[in-house]
């Protein structure tokens, strides 16, 4: 009786195992890109409340430049 009970845990085991291993989406998890960068003008000074705008074709984000004239964007998918 405790020999079928292992095999049986044993089997569960393995069957769970393989599930999580040739699970797909694990290795998608981690996956995106970030973009920053600065605005300045032509005399080089930074340009502060400039709109920036990031297109690819599953997303476009947008935000605005602070003081500094720095920006940055964080999470974007991978295309």
């Amino acid at each position: 009786m405790k020999s079928i009970r292992s095999l049986r845990r044993v089997s569960v085991a393995m069957m769970l195992l393989v599930a999580f291993l040739f699970q797909g989406t694990w290795a998608l998890a981690g996956t995106t890109g970030s973009l920053s960068g600065n605005v300045t003008n032509s005399k080089g000074a930074a340009v502060a409340g400039a709109k920036v705008t990031v297109t690819s074709p599953s997303q476009v984000a947008t935000t605005t430049t602070d003081a500094g004239g720095h920006f940055n964007f964080i999470s974007l998918a991978p295309d």
